[in-house]
């Protein structure tokens, strides 16, 4: 009989973003492996706040997505940067997806693997374990709630010490820990030390993700994209409120949606000639074509935050586009090791200008040579068939 598999996670397509890529890309690699996949998660809703059209005045709907069975529970929808609206949006999926228990499944699981943050949904996942007498595996792909305190949204407190207490608890009793950074890792460990973990990366598909054919001649203007979540963590507004494009001979083309959409919509329409263009949010199987259209690859961080590597340099890199990164911690190591990319600490925005000049005046061979390493890094250390494999690995191990 196949090893059943539950994931719980806050977000699955037909949403975009980072999460609901990496846990379709898990839950699909399980399957054709041989596991029998079932994914609990919300009502699409990411990253707008509100529930798409198809879900909308629906309590439960099961769909069938390649192999793999998907269960949409209704939530509260919010994407407000308030605290309170938020908490109550992963309460009601944390609540909803208890309902699991009464549903008419053959077989119970045999492994519950759950995406955290947030860590309420986490708890559930624990709870589901307990009851199925499953084996209770832990996803953590930011560290909640050190990621909150490094953004500003919380302070310490009683509600910090809840939460870590929580976190610590969860890496008690994971019987592993899938960790997406070093950082991650080192902190799971120092919290329980006799927990197994893995390093698990979001990684990049990069039979999706192809090389760009380097020009020999220098595109006019010099174009650079972004495109991402436009959310309070990515701080791209701001990038667009300090730094003239235009006047540096470039151009910033925006692709994305988020809390930060409607403010970015209204800013540019204010001061629209400082070369910055945004575009409609397009579906993932359509950023690779839309990243090979431009010349360098803009990834950006608000605050830096410990743990947390976002998955547009995986992307870039696997595209051969040199990153210019706002940001730092691990990704920071990660593009300056690899000679990548350019990195500027998050609201240096004399230093970004800087870097966008010397990226857009770069000789071909350099940017042959950024190309050709970041390409090679994606295929050698953050293919997500690789990092898939060593995941069914370890899983197997433990059967």
């Amino acid at each position: 009989m196949a090893t059943s598999v539950l994931i719980l996670s806050p977000n699955y397509p037909p949403e975009q973003g980072a999460c609901a890529s990496r846990i379709r890309y898990m839950a699909q690699g399980l399957a054709k492996a041989g596991y029998e996949v079932e994914v609990l998660t919300a009502m699409p809703n990411y990253p707008k706040g509100k529930i798409f059209t198809k879900f909308r005045n629906k309590l439960f709907v099961r769909l069938i997505d390649d192999g793999v069975a998907v269960n949409h529970y209704l939530v509260y929808a919010s994407h407000s940067a308030h605290l309170l609206p938020r908490l109550l949006s992963m309460f009601s999926l944390s609540f909803a997806v208890l309902f699991h228990v009464f549903s008419a499944k053959k077989q119970t699981p045999n492994l519950v693997i759950v995406q955290s943050p947030p860590l309420l949904l986490a708890l559930s996942a624990y709870w589901l374990s307990r009851v199925y007498k499953a084996d209770f595996i832990l996803n953590v792909s930011d560290l909640w709630p050190r990621a909150l305190l490094d953004l500003g949204a919380i302070r310490r407190g009683l509600g910090y010490r809840l939460a870590s207490w929580v976190e610590n608890f969860l890496y008690q009793k994971a019987k592993l820990c899938i960790g997406q950074s070093e950082e991650i890792l080192t902190h799971i460990k120092a919290q329980s030390p006799q927990t197994p973990s893995l390093l698990y990366r979001t990684g990049v598909d990069c039979q999706l993700f192809q090389a760009k054919e380097i020009q020999t001649a220098q595109t006019t203007p010099f174009r650079i994209v972004y495109a991402g979540l436009l959310g309070i963590a990515q701080g791209i507004l701001s990038v667009c409120e300090h730094v003239n494009f235009k006047e540096l001979e470039t151009e910033l083309h925006i692709y994305g949606d988020g809390y930060e959409r409607k403010p970015l919509e209204n800013y540019l329409k204010k001061n629209p000639n400082l070369g910055i263009f945004l575009h409609d949010s397009v579906p993932h199987a359509q950023v690779p074509s839309v990243l090979q259209s431009y010349d360098t690859v803009l990834v950006t961080q608000k605050n830096v935050v410990f743990g947390t590597v976002p998955s547009k340099i995986y992307e870039a890199m696997a595209t051969g586009l040199p990153i210019l990164f706002c940001g730092g911690g691990e990704g920071a190591e990660i593009i300056l090791t690899n000679e990548v990319g350019l990195v500027s600490p998050p609201n240096d925005f004399n230093l970004l200008k800087n870097n966008i000049l010397q990226i857009k005046n770069l000789p071909l061979e350099q940017k042959q040579s950024i190309s050709t390493q970041g390409r090679k890094l994606a295929l050698n250390e953050f293919d997500r068939s690789l990092l898939i494999n060593k995941l069914i690995t370890v899983l197997d191990k433990q059967k």
